[in-house]
């Protein structure tokens, strides 16, 4: 059976680069425990800047940390509980929208983008597979290219975060942050 990880988010000051951190601490069933520092970084969002492990052997001494111990580190969900957790502090500003349009096309309603960035974050959590395009290409019945257009609209009109080069999926944008806030 599987063991189980816990993990606790806490609030620590900026890193030593001055960037917007927090503490996290990941402990497992299996008896070890993992610490580090989550931050979020100019070019390539927020990210794991340090971890510590710390093995524990049968008799409850210090022990060897393993590969398995190792590979079983849940990154994802750690990264994505920082996201959530509203510490992390994110500088971007909402921009006033502006209208975008081309001949032919029906103008995207900010509903309908608001909801692709949704979907879009639900189809990139921790745990899902690649191909979030496909899937959504799927769910709206759009082709593939079309929903990346959408996706890159949803980051253009701020209801996604920044583009990470090379990772799908990201976080909320200020617009979908002020209109959860304003909904809680």
């Amino acid at each position: 059976m599987a063991a189980t990880e816990r993990i606790k988010i806490t609030a620590r000051p900026d890193d030593p680069w001055h960037r917007p951190a927090v503490a996290f601490a990941c402990t497992s069933d299996d008896g070890w425990t993992a610490t580090g520092t989550v931050a979020r970084t100019g070019s390539r969002g927020v990210v794991i800047t340090e971890v510590t492990f710390y093995g524990q052997d049968d008799e409850g001494a210090p022990g060897a940390v393993t590969s398995t111990a190792l590979r079983r580190l849940p990154s994802g969900e750690i990264l994505a509980q920082a996201m959530r957790c509203g510490l992390l502090a994110n500088d971007q500003k909402v921009a006033p929208r502006r209208s975008i349009g081309r001949p032919g096309r029906a103008p995207l309603s900010d509903d309908l983008i608001r909801i692709v960035a949704q979907t879009y974050l639900e189809e990139t959590t921790p745990g899902k597979p690649r191909g979030a395009l496909q899937r959504l290409s799927v769910r709206f019945s759009k082709p593939v290219p079309t929903i990346s257009r959408w996706v890159m609209r949803a980051r253009a009109d701020q209801w996604l975060g920044p583009a990470v080069p090379g990772r799908e999926g990201g976080e909320p944008g200020p617009r979908l942050i002020a209109e959860q806030q304003q909904a809680s």
